[in-house]
């Protein structure tokens, strides 16, 4: 990837996920600024020390280093702020808590079945279906996950109720 790309990449806003250089856990949050200075925030409550960031505190408490935004940060989801990408946040930051995996603070996951569902019918480790069982195609990555949330969201903001 050419420097152009790599910069343009983290110039837009949306869902992203730090992860730990040391033990490789991970941090799920959104921005509505762009990744380089949601980053660039990261950093600096890691140099000050402050507890700004769960993320530098988790690095700071654990001397693990600070690496580069290309070394630690992946976009997981381009979108502006709104109920759609708190939907696509909260999922990712759920992915990250199944796995036991995830250094977000325990006020910002919440337990949703439907999620969890998601995960279990499409976990790489579902067994495929039998020849007597209807074939379904399963989605490949947690990224092919985007159509069903989106659908989520859409029908939440219809119907309060559910």
């Amino acid at each position: 990837m050419h420097r152009n790309q790599i910069s343009e990449k983290f110039s837009l806003s949306g869902v992203y996920k730090l992860t730990c250089p040391g033990c490789k856990k991970a941090y799920v949050e959104q921005t509505g600024r762009s990744f380089t200075i949601r980053y660039n925030e990261h950093k600096h409550a890691f140099l000050t020390n402050s507890h700004t960031s769960r993320f530098a505190q988790h690095l700071n408490e654990h001397a693990h280093s600070f690496v580069t935004i290309n070394n630690s940060m992946q976009t997981l989801r381009y979108h502006k702020k709104g109920a759609y990408l708190n939907t696509i946040e909260r999922f990712y930051v759920h992915v990250e808590h199944d796995s036991n995996n995830e250094l977000n603070d325990s006020h910002t996951i919440f337990p949703n079945a439907i999620f969890a569902n998601l995960l279990k019918t499409h976990s790489p480790y579902h067994p495929p279906p039998t020849p007597h069982s209807p074939t379904t195609s399963l989605p490949r990555s947690i990224s092919q996950y985007s159509n069903t949330i989106h659908y989520i969201h859409i029908r939440n903001k219809a119907d309060p109720k559910n």
